[in-house]
């Protein structure tokens, strides 16, 4: 039996959108940018529906108060992974999102967090 795990930092670029309140008038041609260069659209970037799809042991750590995604679009990626073996870890106390890249490192966390 193999065991393994998946760790996860997600930008939500939905969140990001409603959040820092980009006008509408903008939001037809940065959708037309955006499917121009990647030939996806915005919502297809959201891991959210994605998340269905896992089967091994997830760990999802997020900063809560990132100011690119909203703690119910992380939620709603957690709650879709359908499997028992899964946790979410909240960094708190920070806004920076580069603070969760090495939180683990910094906070000197027993990183086996998957036992």
């Amino acid at each position: 039996m193999v065991n393994a795990a998946w760790c996860r930092r997600s930008h939500c670029p939905a969140a990001s959108r409603q959040r820092f309140g980009v006008p509408a008038s903008y939001m037809e041609d940065l959708k037309d940018r955006v499917g121009l260069q990647t030939s996806f659209t915005l919502d297809q970037f959201s891991p959210s529906p994605w998340a269905k799809s896992l089967m091994i042991p997830t760990f999802l750590y997020q900063v809560r108060d990132d100011l690119y995604t909203r703690p119910d679009d992380i939620q709603a990626m957690f709650d879709n992974i359908p499997i028992a073996n899964k946790k979410l870890h909240w960094i708190e106390g920070t806004t920076r999102r580069w603070d969760g890249y090495t939180y683990f490192l910094r906070a000197g966390t027993d990183a086996r967090f998957m036992a």
